[in-house]
């Protein structure tokens, strides 16, 4: 049996709506709203885990102005060597990984800036580093 959903935006009024999505806010947001369920959880005192991983996804169509910069060149998987390619930072407490912060990676930037970044925010959070792991594109 299907279902008819009524009173939910139609596909077309979704993609004018992120269309016009201005990627600052929700970059700017994202710890804040990724940090609410595990930072009660979380001690200053106590040093911590953290992981800083780069994923490649891979993008099959074309760029124009409004993805040039986030369609990033690399070596080919599944088929394509274009990808759209995020950089998370994680914290591991007590076993658990939890992602505090992801950011879209631009073309126009280097991979220490991120770290810059994410280093900031975790000093910002008054959190203290045991371990800073990277992944294998550092």
């Amino acid at each position: 049996m299907s279902k008819h959903y009524q009173d939910i935006p139609c596909e077309t009024s979704a993609r004018y709506h992120l269309q016009r999505l201005n990627l600052e806010e929700p970059i700017r947001l994202n710890a804040k709203v990724l940090l609410q369920g595990p930072i009660s959880t979380l001690k200053t005192e106590k040093k911590y885990e953290f992981a800083i991983d780069f994923t490649n996804d891979p993008y099959y169509g074309g760029t124009d102005p409004s993805n040039e910069n986030y369609v990033i060149r690399g070596q080919a998987k599944k088929s394509t060597n274009s990808f759209y390619s995020y950089a998370s930072l994680s914290i591991i407490n007590k076993n658990e990984r939890f992602t505090i912060s992801v950011l879209p990676v631009e073309r126009s930037e280097t991979k220490t800036n991120y770290l810059a970044y994410f280093i900031d925010l975790i000093r910002n959070l008054d959190l203290k580093i045991k371990v800073l792991c990277f992944d294998r594109e550092f």
